[in-house]
């Protein structure tokens, strides 16, 4: 328990500086009228989606984990992927900031005549495929939450091993007896519910029922679990993998490094055209903005990669 203690308190802090430092980004965008340029649009979208993982995803998932509820699967499911959701779109708005920057510079605003209509176009993208990418396990889309249906047949899985065995629950002496040929399994469980109201059921009841219904592996292991929230358990290893590390971490930073490199080489390409046509106060004062402009960059993808690779 004690490292849980540490575990919450470090969340905490970290969710109130970030709810603080953000909301004080937030205060200054909506009170002066001067700094709501394009570029600080972003940025004020960007504050109010990590205000929100900090006032909201960090403090919901740190309860989630020091009391294990929700108890129901698809409760459980929802509280873990608030901070995902809200974590996915801040990644995506990182990656707008990059691509409207490099169609600036680059492609010189062929993209959409006006910034602002960009900057919009950019920022509703970044909401809606955010959010719809963190709630696919909701929906179990690309079924990466795998439906199977457990039979006497199947073997033995992490869970039911503790004291439930899976063939035992079809033994004639337990809960469920061994159906006529005919019956269908689902109708004989739905039969034993209805005959016992669900707070009377033991563990042992609820998980032989489980048994003859079609499930998802990470429901049947939430289950098995005797319904205690985890992380781990609710959300599937192959979404984590292929759709949180590659979609939306791996993909959008080397889309992200692409766009920052064109943007210097860019520069530098202008740089050498341009160093024989000015005047050298002219040309050092460009030369000392391109400067400025290739510093925030860098550390713009400094600071992105190590925050990244710490996840």
């Amino acid at each position: 328990m004690d490292y849980l203690l540490v575990y919450a308190v470090a969340e905490l802090l970290l969710s109130v500086h970030i709810s603080l430092s953000n909301l004080l980004v937030l205060y200054v965008y909506v009170r002066k009228k001067d700094v709501r340029t394009v570029t600080n649009t972003y940025i004020f979208s960007l504050a109010l989606t990590d205000f929100l993982a900090g006032c909201l995803g960090i403090p919901v998932t740190v309860i989630s984990v020091l009391t294990r509820r929700p108890k129901s699967f698809y409760g459980c499911l929802f509280v873990h992927l608030i901070l995902c959701i809200l974590c996915t779109i801040s990644t995506f708005h990182m990656l707008a900031i990059a691509v409207d920057k490099y169609v600036t510079i680059c492609c010189r605003d062929q993209l959409f005549r006006s910034r602002h209509s960009r900057a919009v176009f950019l920022i509703a993208l970044c909401w809606v495929s955010g959010t719809f990418i963190a709630v696919m396990p909701l929906f179990n889309f690309f079924g990466f939450a795998e439906v199977v249906s457990l039979d006497e047949t199947t073997p033995l899985i992490p869970g039911f091993a503790r004291g439930v065995s899976i063939h035992e629950c079809f033994q004639t002496h337990t809960l469920v007896k061994k159906p006529a040929p005919k019956v269908h399994r689902k109708a004989e469980v739905e039969i034993i519910f209805a005959a016992k109201k669900p707070q009377t059921l033991d563990r042992r009841q609820r998980l032989c029922g489980l048994l003859h219904m079609k499930i998802s592996r990470t429901e049947s292991a939430f289950h098995a679990a005797d319904d205690m929230c985890y992380f781990t358990k609710v959300v599937d290893y192959r979404y984590l993998v292929y759709v949180i590390f590659v979609g939306t971490i791996l993909a959008p930073t080397i889309l992200i490094v692409f766009c920052y490199v064109s943007i210097y080489s860019r520069i530098r390409k202008e740089e050498i055209q341009i160093k024989f046509l000015l005047r050298k106060s002219e040309r050092d004062r460009r030369l000392q903005g391109r400067r400025k402009l290739i510093r925030i960059l860098l550390i713009l993808v400094v600071s992105y990669g190590i925050c990244w690779s710490v996840m």
